[in-house]
Order: structure tokens, then sequence, then C-alpha cells
């Protein structure tokens, strides 16, 4: 398979929405990588059938590495156990899951020890009293800002789109490579 600039233009659209969705907290972008995904499949699904022999092995090879990546997401999604490879590598990246509730940074004050305090003189008159007093240190009172509460579905939505991607890209070329063995195998 040929790569024009089209297809060089369409990698760098696709990067580009895949940045967006992940540096932007909206949907949209999520949706537009799956919208992409999907159509890539359908793409690859018609090169299939209507495809040279050496376009139908890579494209076959994207079809079926990428349905089988969309059936374990799926399935994964339907169980509820959301543990897929994404959520993990999303975990490792920094990206936390939502949690629900309030959650505010509690800024904390460093208190510096006090320097040491010289001995008082003891009084002559017994009836004389000593008083020291101690305060703690004043700290100013701000009001704490609430986090910003990141939904963490979005960025899962955004990398099994990319993870769909980059499984079929893989597919296409085990598809090469498969055509290369059987090219390079002698006649029988």
């Amino acid at each position: 398979m040929r790569f024009s600039l089209k297809w060089i233009l369409a990698a760098a659209v696709y990067v580009a929405v895949a940045a967006a969705a992940f540096s932007q907290p909206s949907w949209v972008y999520a949706d537009i990588l799956w919208a992409i995904s999907l159509l890539a499949i359908v793409f690859a699904g018609l090169v299939t059938f209507v495809g040279s022999s050496k376009a139908r092995l890579a494209a076959g090879g994207f079809l079926l590495a990428s349905a089988c990546f969309l059936v374990y997401v799926t399935a994964a999604a339907l169980i509820g156990n959301n543990a897929t490879p994404m959520t993990r590598l999303l975990v490792a990246a920094g990206y936390e899951p939502f949690q629900p509730g309030p959650y505010y940074y509690t800024p904390t004050a460093t208190v510096q020890p006090a320097a040491p305090i010289a001995a008082a003189p003891i009084p002559a008159d017994p009836s004389a009293t000593l008083s020291l007093s101690f305060a703690p240190p004043a700290v100013a009172a701000s009001p704490i800002p609430a986090a910003p509460i990141v939904d963490f579905a979005q960025y899962v939505r955004a990398a099994n789109a990319v993870g769909m991607i980059g499984f079929g890209l893989l597919g296409m070329l085990m598809g090469a490579l498969a055509l290369r063995a059987v090219a390079l195998r002698p006649a029988q």
C-alpha cells in the first residue's frame, strides 16, 4: 500500500483530534475519534472485498485486529470490568479515575521551629509571677479552591479509539508480513 499526501494529511488530522481529545474537557473530540476509527474499519472492510491481493491482505489484517480490539473493549464494558489496557495506560500516564464528590486541596502550613528561649531569671521575690505566653503562628485564612473535576471516562473513550486504530495498524503490518511470507515460500 502506497502512502500519498492525502493519507499523511488524514493521519495529521487524526493526531490533532487525538491531541485535542486528551487536552480538552469535552466529549466531542472523543466521539470524533470513534467516528473516524469506525469509518476506518468500514473502509478496510470495503478494501478487503474489492482491493487487489496485497491491499486485501493488509486491509483484512487491519479489519481483523481492529474488530478483535473492538469486541474486547465492548465485552469489558458490558461485563462492567472496564479494565482495558488503555485504562491501565492512562492511569500509568497520570490520569486518575473520577471519584464522585468534591475534593479540595488542603494547603499545609509548615511551622518553623521556634528559636531557643533564653532562660528567664528567677525572680528574687517569690510572690512575683513570671508569665510566658505561647501562641501558634498566625496562618492567613484563604478560601480553598476546589480541584477541577475531570471525567476519566472521556479519556478512556479517546484512548480506546486510538487503541483500535493502533491495533488495526499492527494487523495491517501482520497482513503485509503474511503476504511476504507466502511470496517467499518456495513453490511445491
